[in-house]
């Protein structure tokens, strides 16, 4: 079950018992599954990293808040063609970002 849109005594609860315990819902990383893979046949190696997480996105201003469960499946490329630079707008969160890509 995604633990963000849990209702506050519940969460309290899973606090509570990872700290007597260090068992329950908050003893998880989150992350349940991962994988390399090729995203074509004739890769040499693998060029893409899968994540399965049972959890939705994090909230951030962009999306609104969460409040249904459900599962995140996503990839990341690990050997980039082109390279750049993310970087913060400002040091307040809800400015966004700024890239810069290059080659």
């Amino acid at each position: 079950m995604t633990f963000a849109p849990l209702p506050e005594a519940q969460k309290a609860a899973a606090l509570r018992e990872y700290e007597a315990s260090r068992s329950g819902a908050l003893a998880s990383n989150f992350l349940e599954a991962g994988a390399f893979v090729k995203s074509r046949p004739e890769e040499t190696i693998p060029g893409l990293q899968l994540f399965f997480l049972m959890t939705l996105p994090p909230d951030y201003p962009e999306a609104g808040a969460t409040n249904r469960h459900g599962i995140t499946f996503t990839a990341y490329i690990n050997r980039p063609l082109s390279r750049g630079e993310v970087t913060l707008a400002s040091a307040i969160r809800s400015t966004g970002r700024s890239s810069t890509p290059t080659t």
